[in-house]
């Protein structure tokens, strides 16, 4: 993330209570570069008042980011809290952060490194088209269908004649990003809460028998019941009005 430098006076900026997980980087892919030091960088020519409060990043996968004033100016103490110019930093810390949760995205696994969905291309142009290595469990789209990687290779084109073996043609993805309820990560993101809530588990008392054996059952669809085991009876069965 950049700020940038074209902001009005005024302004104070605040990044607050944010959570930084699985930042991967795999643009040494085509440029073959070092992987970048900051999670946020504040252009060197903003002077706006800019507060960074209580934000997490995930430990031990982004030990390596910190938040800073710029690449070549003084960075923050211990790479989150200190003043650094324009810049007050206080309580952002290191721990782990578990995976967001959705019910279902892409019909991938909850844990799914999402940077390796991507468009195929057999070479890179703006590295001297040389050509793009592809490993086992990316996922790429080609002419709208998803393929998911089996096999470590160069320049096999999803979907031609032979590539079956290295390209497996998944369905169409479904696209349901609310959170599961089982999700570490609660009350975020813009979409509809799914109803987390369980079935209300309360029954129609209609008499008392004397001497039998009662118990409650559940069947595993929802529905519960109150059983005679005496008499091999059930006496109430489904959910309270």
């Amino acid at each position: 993330s950049d700020l940038p430098s074209s902001s009005l006076e005024e302004t104070t900026y605040r990044l607050s209570k944010n959570t930084w997980r699985q930042f991967e980087f795999q643009r040494n892919e085509i440029y073959n570069d070092n992987p970048p030091g900051e999670v946020v960088r504040i252009n060197h020519n903003l002077n706006n008042p800019v507060f960074m409060e209580n934000n997490i990043l995930d430990s031990p996968g982004l030990d390596h980011l910190y938040l800073a004033k710029d690449p070549y100016g003084p960075h923050l103490s211990g790479g989150l809290n200190g003043q650094s110019m324009n810049i007050t930093a206080t309580g952002n810390k290191r721990e782990p952060v578990p995976p967001v949760t959705f019910q279902n995205f892409m019909d991938a696994p909850d844990d799914v490194d999402y940077l390796r969905f991507e468009l195929w291309s057999a070479n890179a142009s703006l590295s001297n088209n040389v050509p793009i290595p592809y490993y086992t469990g990316d996922y790429v789209f080609h002419y709208g269908k998803l393929y998911r990687c089996n096999i470590n290779h160069t320049g096999i084109e999803p979907g031609v004649q032979g590539s079956e073996s290295t390209w497996e043609h998944l369905v169409t993805p479904v696209d349901d990003v609310r959170l599961k309820c089982s999700s570490a990560q609660q009350g975020v993101g813009l979409l509809d809460l799914v109803d987390c809530e369980p079935p209300p588990k309360s029954f129609v008392v209609v008499s008392t028998i004397e001497g039998n054996v009662l118990e409650t059952v559940d069947n595993s669809n929802g529905n519960y019941g109150i059983y005679d085991c005496t008499r091999n009876l059930t006496l109430v069965y489904g959910l309270a009005p």
